[in-house]
């Protein structure tokens, strides 16, 4: 599978079984790629990853009062969650909004949701594989100097 399969809005899965595919997936990537110097790529594909799970969120919420209820839920208040839940944009334009950025921010998505993306497992890699005594020179992910 391919990340864009993995995130696929028709897709019918449960939010918790797309993240741990999503996971394994990265990391299992990650595994391959890991001694590669791509560290804009893998932000740049973090924040698509993102994006595309936000609006999942939005299309399996469908109807504009569970979109209203469930904005109300994450924080947002009840103007702005009636303004959006029954705008006739996109998903695609509506995942980069403000309002779904603000009810579903990174920190949420990695916390709670438990999403982890490219740019985290490098780093994990990077603890994995350095040695105990080298500097942040050596580091892959890290952009270090030296190299």
């Amino acid at each position: 599978m391919r990340l864009r399969d993995l995130t696929n809005r028709s897709w019918g899965v449960s939010m918790q079984f797309r993240i741990y595919k999503l996971n394994q997936f990265t990391q299992g990537w990650m595994a391959v790629f890991r001694n590669r110097r791509h560290q804009p790529v893998f932000s740049d594909l973090d924040e698509w990853l993102r994006r595309r799970i936000r609006q999942v969120f939005w299309k399996q919420w469908r109807l504009p009062r569970t979109k209203r209820r469930m904005l109300e839920s994450l924080g947002i208040p009840k103007q702005k969650a009636y303004e959006w839940s029954y705008t006739s944009k996109a998903y695609w334009r509506i995942a980069t909004s403000p309002v779904l950025k603000r009810a579903l921010p990174n920190d949420y998505l990695h916390n709670n949701l438990g999403l982890v993306g490219l740019h985290q497992s490098c780093h994990d890699y990077e603890q994995l594989d350095e040695p105990p005594d080298a500097g942040p020179h050596v580091r892959w992910c890290g952009g270090g100097s030296g190299d």
